[in-house]
Formats: C-alpha cells, structure tokens, sequence
C-alpha cells in the first residue's frame, strides 16, 4: 500500500473536506451520521464487493475510520486525538478488539506532534451529555461516537478508528465557543490524516500479518 491507497471513512461532510484537505490523494468516503447511515454505507460496500472480480478485491483495504467525536473521560480536551484500542457496542455488552494497528497509528501520530490518547470508545445512538458522559466514564470508555461500531460490521472491517475530540465533559456541544473549536478540531483532523496517509505502507504490514 504507497500513500494514496489509503482509505478514509468520515460521517459529515465538513469532516471529508477536512481529511482532502490533509491528504489530497486519499480515496476519502462519507458514510453519514448515525447508526442507520453507517450500516446502509456497510450494506452498499458489501454489495459493491460481491459483484467485484477476485483480482479488484483481495487483500485487506487500508480504510480508516476518521472524524470527530466526544470524550467521556473528564481528563480529555477538545483537539486530542483518541485512537481505539477496542470499540464497543451500545448496549456495553460486546467489543472489537483493534489490534497491532491501533498501536502503530498512535506511535505515528505522536510523531506528528499529536495530543494522542489511546482506549476503548464506545458508539451510542444519540449524542451524549451531561450524567452520561459520567456513566459511560465510569464504565470505562474513554470518548464516544455514533459510527464506529456500525462501520466495523464491514468485511473486511476497518483497520483503525480515530477520533479528534470536539466536546468534552468541560467542553460541552452547546456553547458560543463551538464554531471556534470545531475549525480548530478541522484542522486537527487534517493533520491527523495527513500523518496516517504517511502511515499507509506500514499499516499493510500489519493488516498482511
């Protein structure tokens, strides 16, 4: 896998222009916000995949899960970069183990000059607030999101889920600060892809092992 081959998945809009914007050459995919979106955008690739000849279709993709998302743990800030260790799913009864790549995007990241965290996020299907952010702290997610879990029901599924913080216990969604956090969270979105672009070789050794 060279550089270009690397493929991104973000829910908004905003978040796609944010990842060409880092990485010009990316194959860059919208998937939608939500549970619904996320699994119809798996249920076209699956179809779309079905129908490919073996030799446009084997090997693992490089596609990576990248947008915004929220943090539970109290001790996360806006513009930190959360990569997953384990996704889990909303009820809080199964998870997804990320494996070797988890590890090797962190490393890469920090490289970068990052604020990397890395742990467990968990996908919900509705925007988390208040007491349960809490909750899910103490259960022990560290940020959440509504694609994720959805998006790693893909065969086969992504190699990595990465998340820029965009609001936080102290950095609630409705606050007049928002539009100036969310264009500096953009920016840190770019980087972030712009850094796991020059990641792509790499992540095809880990995912061929």
């Amino acid at each position: 896998m060279n550089a270009v081959d690397v493929e991104f998945w973000c829910a908004l809009r905003l978040e796609c222009l944010a990842v060409r914007l880092g990485t010009r050459k990316a194959v860059v995919r919208r998937t939608g916000m939500g549970a619904q979106r996320a699994s119809d955008f798996v249920g076209r690739r699956q179809g779309s995949s079905a129908q490919a000849s073996p030799d446009c279709s084997g090997g693992r993709p490089g596609a990576v899960v990248l947008g915004l998302g929220g943090a539970v743990d109290a001790n996360l800030r806006p513009r930190d970069v959360i990569v997953a260790r384990e996704v889990r799913s909303p009820d809080g009864e199964s998870s997804i183990d990320m494996g070797a790549a988890c590890g090797l995007a962190a490393k890469g990241l920090r490289r970068a000059g990052l604020h990397v965290v890395e742990g467990c996020v968990g996908s919900t299907v509705s925007v988390v607030e208040g007491k349960e952010r809490r909750r899910l702290a103490a259960e022990g997610l560290l940020a959440v999101d509504m694609e994720s879990w959805w998006l790693m029901q893909a065969s086969p599924p992504p190699l990595i889920i990465i998340r820029v913080i965009l609001d936080a216990p102290q950095a609630e969604l409705r606050s007049l600060a928002m539009p100036v956090r969310l264009i500096r969270c953009l920016s840190v979105l770019a980087d972030t892809a712009a850094a796991v672009q020059e990641m792509g070789a790499s992540f095809q050794e880990v995912s061929a092992r």
